[in-house]
């Protein structure tokens, strides 16, 4: 299976910062990596 090279990018609003998001585009293929992916970077984001 070839690899995407392109990828996608969005911006998430978590409190007091905005943070910008980017995955190559085999993750965002894939629903459920992709929701992982996006539940640790915004896990990790977020102040406590």
């Amino acid at each position: 299976m070839k690899k995407s090279k392109k990828s996608i990018s969005a911006a998430a609003n978590v409190g007091s910062e905005i943070v910008r998001l980017e995955f190559p585009a085999w993750v965002a293929e894939d629903r459920e990596l992709l929701q992982r992916s996006i539940a640790i970077t915004l896990s990790q984001a977020q102040k406590e």
